[in-house]
Order: structure tokens, then C-alpha cells, then sequence
């Protein structure tokens, strides 16, 4: 089989020798392909002992997209879904002309995120 496609190798690898893992692309394998990324902050409002919070994004695809959701603070985010603990559940699902986050938070006082959600163009698979 012939050893053609598109590949772009890290700093300081030949792209001609590099191995797989020295390529920060290769079109030898598939990739998800961004539909759009939606950025904003989330607040869980308390009712004294859990904060509740979601939010939702419009997408219209037509169909449930694959999708990637990040929550924390503004100078880190962390992927869903991350450790979870008995004090707090986050979620996120897509429908077809959505994709919405939320969760629970045992907290006596409001409490603000910030989140990033990816949507990509590829579907999921059912």
C-alpha cells in the first residue's frame, strides 16, 4: 500500500521519518470536523443546600452531533465528564437541534462556571 496523504510532523521531526505519534496531523486516520463551539458561563442557583443549573445551545442540525463539553473557571476547563464526587453531577446531551449541560452542586450560595461546548459535524452513531 503506498504511504501517501497529508501529514504535518511536530517541531523538530522529519515529516518523511516521523512515526504516528510525531505528527500533529495525519490524514491517515479520521478526525472530527468542528461545526461550531459556543463559549459562556453557567450559574447554579442554590436553594440553600444544592445549586441547580443548565443551559442550552441551538445547533438545527437535524441530527444528534457529536459533541465535547468543558466547564471550570476561566483559566482552566475541564473536559465532561470529569471527576465526579458526591457533592456534584454534571451532564450534557445533543438532540437533534441541541445540545444542553447542566448539574447539581451541593452548595449553599450560587455558584458560576464558565463552559465551552464543541459541536462537531459528525453524527452519532445509534
Amino acid at each position: 500500500m503506498a504511504d501517501y496523504g497529508l501529514k504535518i510532523s511536530k517541531a523538530g521531526y522529519d515529516v518523511k521519518t516521523a512515526t504516528d505519534k510525531d505528527f500533529i496531523f495525519t490524514s491517515k486516520y479520521t478526525a472530527f470536523k468542528i461545526f461550531a463551539e459556543y463559549t459562556g458561563t453557567i450559574t447554579f442557583v442554590t436553594d440553600g443546600t444544592t445549586a441547580e443549573g443548565s443551559t442550552t445551545i441551538t445547533h438545527d442540525l437535524g441530527y444528534k452531533p457529536a459533541f465535547l463539553i468543558m466547564l471550570g473557571t476561566a483559566s482552566a476547563l475541564d473536559q465532561l465528564p470529569f471527576n465526579r464526587t458526591s457533592s456534584a453531577v454534571y451532564w450534557g446531551f445533543s438532540t437533534t437541534s441541541i445540545v444542553r449541560l447542566g448539574g447539581f452542586i451541593v452548595s449553599a450560595t450560587n455558584v458560576t462556571f464558565n463552559y465551552k461546548i464543541v459541536v462537531y459535524i459528525e453524527d452519532v452513531p445509534v
